[in-house]
């Protein structure tokens, strides 16, 4: 239900109260969920909640669960939306290693690099992401 609100709120331009929202939760446990569309708070650039301040709290949040690839992904999110390229492929990567981390998670992982290197105008790595990527999705949803 969290979520459902929270979306509710990120879709009608409330991110300040959607922040509130998922902070709430968040602070208390990682929840992939959750986490999934908390880089959606601070998408509009005329947004009171600032890319930064969400980056601060995913790293607060990461002192206390290292491992959790749920917050590596969602801070790869926000530095890909802050364009600190460096950080978001170290963050997707950090998801990739994990031993915790879900099939769908390592797509998203893998499409989160591939326009990360796709805005960097690396059209090599670009490709061979694109590659694992359509081969994951074929793995997961074959066609008869």
């Amino acid at each position: 239900w969290l979520k459902l609100y929270a979306q509710g709120f990120i879709a009608v331009g409330d991110y300040v109260f959607a922040k509130k929202i998922l902070d709430h939760y968040l602070d208390q446990e990682a929840n992939d969920d959750l986490l999934s569309i908390y880089s959606h708070c601070s998408v509009p650039k005329d947004s009171n909640v600032s890319a930064l301040s969400l980056i601060q709290k995913v790293e607060l949040w990461l002192q206390k669960e290292p491992a959790h690839p749920g917050l590596h992904f969602a801070l790869g999110e926000l530095c890909q939306q802050s364009q600190l390229w460096g950080k978001a492929v170290s963050s997707y990567q950090k998801v990739l290693d994990s031993p915790r981390v879900t099939n769908d998670m390592i797509l998203k992982a893998q499409l989160g690099m591939m326009n990360v290197h796709e805005a960097l105008e690396d059209h090599e790595k670009s490709a061979i992401l694109q590659k694992e990527v359509l081969r994951l999705i074929m793995k997961s949803h074959p066609i008869v």
